[in-house]
């Protein structure tokens, strides 16, 4: 078993190379190792669970003999003080309750009474809490409790795919009950009770729900891998609980806030930072007893709790999104902000676009180009450019659109636009270090007069959504 640990090791290390620092080739190389150790680690443990499995059967056949009361206290005493699982407390009751069965029945036979041979028997054991330490001891070793650290990490990661699995399963029966019965009194309730308005690209959904599943996955691998790596290294598991929940809590918190790249909102990161306390959670809550079935009140209190996190979920992904894209809303030139920037060419023959969206890195396009059908009027201009201006949501209305900040009096990032000849404008802003998911992308230069002025119909309104880490959103600008 005290290889387990030398595997565990090796793949964490591994683990840890691989989301660093490697290629595609490497990633595949030690995806396979992990699969030959998951197998390994899985054969050995379910042979450890077979013969856990026959103990315990043979314990549950066994009886305790009559004993004195003063027998009884001194049993029930150390077996409270066992640093052990509770299987092996049982085992060690029992084997303790015989041997002093045995010693009081030898005393007795040399002519003593019941009460004096009991005293006796209690004496030639020693001091309860000595005699529980020493046991512990026995019963502990290091080979132990390096191959239950590895058998634990692999009990931790099926307790996660059990836990991840069973909150999908609940989620999808709770959208499925949504489609079919709930949705004619949400849609009451949003029509004349309530109007949510809620922005999909503001709220990163999609993540803070992968997120909130995962709750329920760390709970369980914590518990899983505390029970495992008790019940293979003959430690107590309150014991052993309160490492795995600081291993969890600085290990998982390492992994989300420096290693895991995801699109990041406040509530993103909110619900990821209750991942690590939930297998924190998991590892010390009543860790001896056994996970109940998933049945009955358990199974009734589930889906409630579901019930109130999921069904104003699914109102979101219901109605988020369901934004016109502001043509038809009445608004100006100053009334949006875009004079804030510079005052607009007011010569009608430069009749273009900007497609903003084609020019932004971490927006919700590839870098692209814009196609100018009149080229030689931006002749006159110097200093072209590509301006990223912050913007705000639009007040009143449910369009996509959004008011430009004029709290800032430059624009977040620039790029130069090169007119190409066959008047393609080029141009590439990177957007990946802000916040901000709202932005109008203008092109200005500088006309013969001196004066920069923005050119175009209409500059362009564009979303993006910050991928990373916690601790790039963290760090990131407004």
């Amino acid at each position: 078993m005290a290889r387990l640990f030398g595997f565990a090791l090796a793949s964490a290390a591994l683990i840890l190379a691989v989301t660093l620092w490697a290629s595609s080739l490497a990633k595949l190389i030690a995806t396979c190792v992990l699969l030959a150790w998951a197998i390994y680690a899985r054969a050995t443990l379910s042979r450890h669970g077979r013969s856990q499995e026959a103990r315990r059967q043979a314990l549950d056949s066994r009886t305790e003999g009559p004993l004195p009361p003063e027998a009884l206290d001194y049993l029930t005493t150390v077996h409270a003080r066992l640093e052990l699982p509770v299987e092996t407390r049982r085992e060690v009751r029992a084997e303790l309750a015989d041997h002093l069965s045995d010693s009081i029945a030898a005393i007795q036979a040399e002519g003593q009474d019941a009460g004096f041979a009991t005293r006796e028997a209690i004496a030639r054991l020693g001091r309860a809490d000595n005699l529980a330490r020493d046991l512990s001891k026995t019963h502990q070793s290091t080979q132990q409790l390096l191959a239950g650290a590895a058998g634990g990490v692999w009990s931790a990661g099926i307790g996660a795919l059990q836990g991840y699995i069973f909150a999908v399963t609940i989620f999808l029966l709770l959208a499925i009950l949504f489609a079919i019965g709930l949705r004619p009194a949400v849609d009451f309730v949003v029509t004349h009770v309530i109007r949510p308005n809620i922005d999909p690209h503001e709220l990163g959904f999609g993540t803070a729900l992968a997120g909130m599943l995962a709750w329920p996955a760390a709970f369980v691998a914590g518990r899983r891998g505390v029970q495992a790596s008790a019940e293979i290294s003959g430690r107590s598991a309150a014991r052993l609980g309160r490492w795995w929940a600081l291993a969890g809590l600085l290990g998982l918190g390492w992994l989300l806030m420096f290693v895991v790249t995801v699109q990041q909102s406040w509530l993103v990161v909110a619900f990821e930072l209750v991942i690590p306390i939930a297998f924190a959670a998991g590892s010390l809550f009543r860790v001896d007893s056994h996970l109940p079935s998933v049945g009955g009140r358990w199974f009734a209190a589930a889906i409630a709790l579901l019930l109130v996190v999921a069904i104003p979920g699914l109102m979101v992904t219901s109605y988020a999104g369901s934004s016109l894209d502001g043509s038809d809303t009445s608004y100006t030139a100053d009334s949006i902000g875009w004079n804030h920037v510079a005052p607009h060419w007011p010569d009608d023959g430069m009749k273009f676009l900007v497609d903003g969206q084609s020019l932004v890195d971490g927006g919700v396009a590839a870098p692209a180009a814009i196609q100018v059908d009149n080229a030689p009027a931006l002749a006159s201009f110097r200093d072209l450019r590509i301006e990223a201006w912050r913007a705000g949501p639009y007040p009143g209305a449910d369009v996509f659109l959004g008011l430009l900040d004029i709290s800032y009096n430059a624009p977040f990032a620039t790029a130069p636009a090169a007119v190409g000849p066959q008047g393609v404008i080029e141009g590439h802003l990177n957007l990946s270090h802000s916040r901000t998911e709202r932005w109008w992308i203008f092109l200005t230069g500088i006309a013969p007069d001196g004066q920069r002025y923005w050119l175009g119909i209409r500059p362009d309104f564009v979303y993006t959504q910050f991928s990373g880490t916690i601790w790039d959103w963290l760090t990131a600008s407004n």
